[in-house]
Protein backbone atom coordinates (compact mmCIF):
# COMPACT_ATOMS: atom_id res chain seq x y z
CA UNK A 1 0.00 0.00 0.00
CA UNK A 2 2.98 1.96 0.51
CA UNK A 3 3.64 2.85 -3.14
CA UNK A 4 0.30 4.16 -3.64
CA UNK A 5 0.81 6.60 -0.35
CA UNK A 6 4.41 8.41 -1.51
CA UNK A 7 3.84 11.96 -2.83
CA UNK A 8 5.04 10.36 -6.02
CA UNK A 9 2.31 7.97 -6.68
CA UNK A 10 -0.21 10.30 -5.36
CA UNK A 11 1.12 12.99 -8.10
CA UNK A 12 0.99 10.35 -10.78
CA UNK A 13 -2.48 9.53 -9.91
CA UNK A 14 -3.48 13.01 -10.20
CA UNK A 15 -2.07 13.59 -13.46
CA UNK A 16 -3.81 10.34 -14.90
CA UNK A 17 -6.70 11.62 -13.41
CA UNK A 18 -6.29 14.95 -15.08
CA UNK A 19 -5.39 13.53 -18.39
CA UNK A 20 -8.35 10.48 -18.14
CA UNK A 21 -11.11 13.89 -17.59
CA UNK A 22 -9.02 15.79 -20.82
CA UNK A 23 -9.11 12.89 -22.76
CA UNK A 24 -13.07 12.07 -21.52
CA UNK A 25 -14.03 15.88 -22.62
CA UNK A 26 -12.13 15.73 -25.96
CA UNK A 27 -14.41 12.85 -26.71
CA UNK A 28 -17.76 14.52 -25.29
CA UNK A 29 -16.73 17.38 -27.50
CA UNK A 30 -15.78 15.58 -30.42
CA UNK A 31 -12.82 17.48 -31.04
CA UNK A 32 -14.42 20.32 -31.83
CA UNK A 33 -14.17 23.66 -30.62
CA UNK A 34 -14.85 27.58 -32.24
CA UNK A 35 -16.09 28.10 -35.36
CA UNK A 36 -13.10 29.13 -37.82
CA UNK A 37 -11.94 27.34 -41.31
CA UNK A 38 -10.59 24.34 -39.44
CA UNK A 39 -13.32 23.23 -36.31
CA UNK A 40 -12.46 19.41 -35.79
CA UNK A 41 -8.88 18.85 -34.26
CA UNK A 42 -9.86 15.38 -33.13
CA UNK A 43 -6.71 13.04 -33.35
CA UNK A 44 -7.07 9.64 -32.12
CA UNK A 45 -3.54 9.62 -30.60
CA UNK A 46 -4.07 12.01 -28.17
CA UNK A 47 -7.75 10.70 -27.15
CA UNK A 48 -5.18 7.00 -26.80
CA UNK A 49 -2.53 9.02 -24.86
CA UNK A 50 -4.66 10.68 -22.19
CA UNK A 51 -6.77 8.11 -21.81
CA UNK A 52 -4.13 5.25 -21.50
CA UNK A 53 -2.42 7.57 -19.43
CA UNK A 54 -4.54 6.67 -15.93
CA UNK A 55 -4.24 2.64 -16.96
CA UNK A 56 -0.38 2.39 -17.83
CA UNK A 57 0.29 4.78 -14.31
CA UNK A 58 -1.70 2.10 -11.91
CA UNK A 59 -0.63 -1.04 -13.85
CA UNK A 60 3.32 0.61 -13.16
CA UNK A 61 2.41 1.29 -9.73
CA UNK A 62 1.09 -1.93 -9.21
CA UNK A 63 4.56 -3.99 -10.68
CA UNK A 64 6.35 -1.33 -8.01
CA UNK A 65 7.56 0.47 -10.39
CA UNK A 66 7.02 4.34 -9.23
CA UNK A 67 10.12 5.81 -11.84
CA UNK A 68 8.81 4.64 -14.78
CA UNK A 69 4.59 5.49 -13.28
CA UNK A 70 5.82 9.25 -12.87
CA UNK A 71 7.65 9.46 -16.01
CA UNK A 72 4.39 8.45 -17.93
CA UNK A 73 2.43 10.63 -16.02
CA UNK A 74 4.39 13.41 -16.98
CA UNK A 75 5.36 11.90 -20.78
CA UNK A 76 1.50 11.14 -21.77
CA UNK A 77 0.18 14.63 -21.30
CA UNK A 78 3.03 16.26 -22.98
CA UNK A 79 2.83 14.41 -25.59
CA UNK A 80 -0.60 14.69 -26.09
CA UNK A 81 -0.42 18.24 -25.97
CA UNK A 82 2.32 18.18 -28.55
CA UNK A 83 0.45 15.83 -31.04
CA UNK A 84 -2.83 18.48 -30.61
CA UNK A 85 -0.81 21.44 -31.46
CA UNK A 86 0.74 19.48 -34.39
CA UNK A 87 -1.63 17.98 -35.98
CA UNK A 88 -2.45 15.46 -38.24
CA UNK A 89 0.76 16.56 -40.60
CA UNK A 90 0.13 20.28 -39.46
CA UNK A 91 -3.23 20.38 -41.51
CA UNK A 92 -5.64 19.90 -38.33
CA UNK A 93 -2.89 21.21 -35.72
CA UNK A 94 -4.70 22.90 -32.88
CA UNK A 95 -2.51 25.88 -33.46
CA UNK A 96 -5.08 26.97 -36.31
CA UNK A 97 -7.82 27.77 -33.73
CA UNK A 98 -5.15 30.78 -32.31
CA UNK A 99 -4.72 31.68 -35.85
CA UNK A 100 -8.32 31.63 -37.01
CA UNK A 101 -9.97 33.47 -33.70
CA UNK A 102 -7.30 35.94 -33.64
CA UNK A 103 -7.49 37.00 -36.88
CA UNK A 104 -11.48 37.36 -37.05
CA UNK A 105 -11.18 38.33 -33.45
CA UNK A 106 -14.17 36.28 -32.49
CA UNK A 107 -12.18 35.58 -29.28
CA UNK A 108 -11.72 31.78 -28.20
CA UNK A 109 -13.80 28.75 -27.32
CA UNK A 110 -14.69 28.40 -23.74
CA UNK A 111 -14.51 24.28 -24.48
CA UNK A 112 -10.98 24.68 -26.09
CA UNK A 113 -9.42 26.77 -23.46
CA UNK A 114 -10.78 24.31 -20.85
CA UNK A 115 -9.29 21.33 -22.75
CA UNK A 116 -5.99 23.30 -23.13
CA UNK A 117 -5.94 23.97 -18.75
CA UNK A 118 -6.59 19.88 -17.97
CA UNK A 119 -3.90 18.95 -19.98
CA UNK A 120 -1.45 21.48 -18.87
CA UNK A 121 -2.80 21.14 -15.70
CA UNK A 122 -2.33 16.77 -15.76
CA UNK A 123 1.31 17.63 -17.35
CA UNK A 124 2.42 19.75 -14.74
CA UNK A 125 1.10 17.22 -11.98
CA UNK A 126 2.78 14.73 -13.93
CA UNK A 127 6.32 16.82 -13.10
CA UNK A 128 5.97 17.36 -9.89
CA UNK A 129 5.44 13.53 -9.58
CA UNK A 130 8.82 12.95 -11.29
CA UNK A 131 10.77 15.79 -9.10
CA UNK A 132 8.93 14.97 -5.81
CA UNK A 133 10.37 11.19 -6.62
CA UNK A 134 13.77 13.07 -6.64
CA UNK A 135 13.53 15.12 -3.86
CA UNK A 136 12.36 11.79 -1.68
CA UNK A 137 15.21 10.01 -3.08
CA UNK A 138 17.79 13.00 -2.07
CA UNK A 139 16.12 13.18 1.11
CA UNK A 140 16.78 9.75 2.70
Amino acid sequence: MKRFTSPSAIFSILSSLFALAAGIFFYSVDGKFGIGKVANYWDPLVFGLLIGSIIAVVILLLCKLPGFASFFAAAAPGLAIAAFFIGMNGARGAYWHFADQGYEEKGLDPKYMTFLLMMVVAFILGEIAVYTRKYHRVKE
